[in-house]
């Protein structure tokens, strides 16, 4: 199908700026910048870079200590726990990977949602990961436990990206 320019009456100014044009030929639509904006990307990645101690049979919780990325302030290290902030409600792709030596366990919680994710380590390697997507709701709070059967350490990275609303 070849695609046939828009008829030159259609121009661009202060009163059609940022409003949809339509080519009727064609059938096509431009999007707004409102709508553009609402493509934008939201969420962030964050990595414990420093050894945190783990102790031995206690849920630990891991402490992130770098940010790599953050769109929204859910996370400012060091710190634990993101927590939604207003506006940031939908349906996220959260991942988690950690070393954590041969003898732990890894769960990312979230609150208010009954069931949270646990991995556990390669045998080999001690390296785990797990990933999901869930719906957050503003004021949800997320964060990542490790459970040691004796005293280790971690590294670890979390990512948290909207998908939908």
């Amino acid at each position: 199908m070849a695609i046939t320019p828009p008829a030159p009456q259609t121009n661009i100014d202060a009163t059609t700026w940022g409003k949809p044009i339509t080519d009727e030929v064609n059938r096509l639509t431009t999007v707004t910048d409102t709508q553009t904006a609402n493509l934008a990307r939201m969420g962030g990645s964050w990595r414990r870079a420093a050894n945190q101690t783990i102790p031995a049979t206690t849920w630990t919780t891991v402490s992130f200590d770098t940010e790599l990325a953050d769109t929204n302030a859910f996370l400012a290290p060091p710190a634990t726990t993101i927590t939604m902030p207003a506006g940031t409600a939908g349906v996220y792709a959260i991942s988690l990977a950690a070393y954590t030596g041969l003898n732990a366990t890894v769960r990312l919680m979230v609150t208010g949602v009954s069931d949270n994710i646990t991995a556990v380590p390669d045998p080999i390697t001690g390296a785990c990961a797990l990933a999901l997507t869930m719906a957050l709701a503003v004021g949800n709070t997320i964060y990542a436990q490790i459970y040691a059967g004796g005293a280790t350490y971690t590294v670890a990275r979390l990512e948290l990206w909207k998908v939908s609303n």
